[in-house]
This record gives structure tokens, sequence and C-alpha cells, in this order.
């Protein structure tokens, strides 16, 4: 009797441990397949996000050229205009027009309240 118990449960235990096994690893293969299928379908719309960030910022990038053109026409007419007002007062008044100095230039102070140079500032 004590033969027969050990030739049945034997394989029997070691056969129950397998089946667990089996069904512990198609559960694990079951959740990595699901968490491929959630990533690829996270790749996807991140990829498709992407693809509409790139096209708006094309699209902003574009519209931001044309305004910096706009902005150059608009100070170059600006620009004009102020010649020609210049102009005109002066024809209008009778004196000569004064020559303009480059747009940001600073002007320089008079001759008096320039520092002297002297030996002391030379090294």
């Amino acid at each position: 009797m004590p033969l027969e118990f050990l030739l049945v449960t034997a394989p029997g235990g070691a056969l129950m441990f397998f089946i667990l096994r089996f069904i512990k690893a198609h559960a694990q293969v079951s959740i990595a397949r699901t968490d491929t299928a959630r990533a690829e379908a996270r790749l996807v719309g991140a990829q498709e996000a992407a693809a509409i960030a790139g096209e708006t910022a094309r699209t902003a990038l574009g519209q931001t050229t044309q305004a910096l053109e706009i902005a150059r026409g608009i100070e170059t007419v600006g620009e004009q205009v102020a010649g020609l007002t210049e102009f005109l007062v002066a024809r209008i008044d009778g004196e000569q027009p004064e020559r303009r100095t480059a747009k940001h230039a600073r002007a320089l102070p008079s001759g008096n309240a320039l520092p002297a140079l002297t030996d002391r500032m030379i090294p």
C-alpha cells in the first residue's frame, strides 16, 4: 500500500506543480501582452501628437516670418515718411535739413563737456 501511494502521489504532485507553474506563466504572458498593446497605443498617440505639434510649429514659423517682413516694411515706410516730413518742413521754412544720424546712434556731448586727456589717464 505505501508503495502504491508513493507511485501515485509523487507523479500527481509533480504534475500539479507543473500545471500551477504553467497557469502563472500564462497569466504573466497575458499581462505582458496587455502592457505591450497599451504601450503601442500610447506610442501611436504620441507620434500623432508630435506630427500635429510639428505642423503647428511650421505654421507659427511661417506666420512669424510674414509678421517680421511686414514689420520691416512698416519700419522702412516710417523712415521714408520721417525723411519726407523733414524735407517738407525744411522746404517750407527755408532751412537746410539737418543730417540725421543712424537710428541707434547716441548724441555726443559738446566739446567743453568732454574730459581732457592728461598724462595721469594714459598708462
